[in-house]
């Protein structure tokens, strides 16, 4: 249901809407293979009209005989990482299954995600709410509220959203041999790593770092597409200079 759902319009919030499974269209496009890295960028820059949808958008590009490229953009709305991966596995199940002229294999979810989307409103309410409310301002309580970043120009006054990335490959051996012998995670030596080279550019002992989650921690949801991704906040400590492994 994720993905054919349409966002109208609505007091005091906007509505969702349920569409019926349309008949699927997938357009086919003859392509040369130099051109498929603009294609995707075109296809991954044209907006969607949340209001209309569907949400899910595809097309199939021909690059010769045999050769074919399926693209597929979502929106972010409707699905995040986690979806990509169940999304990328069905429908390798579904094109097995076609290609031998079998039926879907593929079952029913037991639960969607207005289901739970209702669940979690019902539950995370009242004291339950507030008790968490209160714990996570404890947590947060006399933090910095800004990472204060040796610059080569002056902070703007209004946030934006203008960036840009800087890929940088890793031993992945290192850091999984570390983990290990340390008894923590990947995870947990990246983001120490990320903290600890934070804490040298800015001098400060305490740190807050934003991480996604997959917030996914009920059995049902975990083959769902659906947008259900969370942000957390970690706060580190770098009092007193302690070393990386502490």
């Amino acid at each position: 249901e994720a993905v054919r759902t349409r966002f109208e319009a609505g007091e005091p919030s906007p509505i969702q809407r349920v569409l019926t499974p349309p008949e699927a269209e997938l357009p086919v496009f003859e392509a040369r293979e130099e051109e498929v890295a603009s294609l995707l960028l075109e296809e991954a820059r044209r907006p969607f009209d949340l209001s209309r949808g569907p949400l899910l958008r595809a097309s199939l590009l021909r690059l010769g005989e045999e050769d074919f490229v399926l693209l597929a953009a979502m929106h972010h709305i409707a699905s995040d990482g986690w979806s990509m991966e169940i999304l990328l596995r069905e429908v390798a199940d579904l094109y097995g299954a076609f290609a031998a002229g079998r039926p879907s294999a593929l079952a029913e979810p037991a639960i969607q995600v207005g289901d739970y989307a209702l669940w979690e409103r019902t539950w995370l309410s009242g004291e339950t709410l507030e008790a968490r409310l209160v714990a996570t301002r404890r947590r947060l309580a006399g933090a910095p509220t800004f990472l204060e970043l040796p610059t080569d120009r002056p902070r703007p006054a209004v946030l934006s959203s203008q960036g840009s990335r800087v890929p940088l490959e890793l031993a992945g051996d290192g850091v999984v041999a570390l983990a290990r012998q340390e008894g923590a995670t990947p995870f947990m030596v990246l983001l120490a790593s990320l903290q600890a080279l934070l804490g040298r550019y800015t001098g400060k002992e305490e740190l807050l770092v934003g991480t996604p989650v997959a917030n996914r921690g009920r059995v049902e949801i975990e083959g769902l597409i659906g947008c259900f991704v969370n942000t957390l906040v970690l706060r580190a400590d770098l009092a007193g200079d302690p070393g990386f492994a502490e």
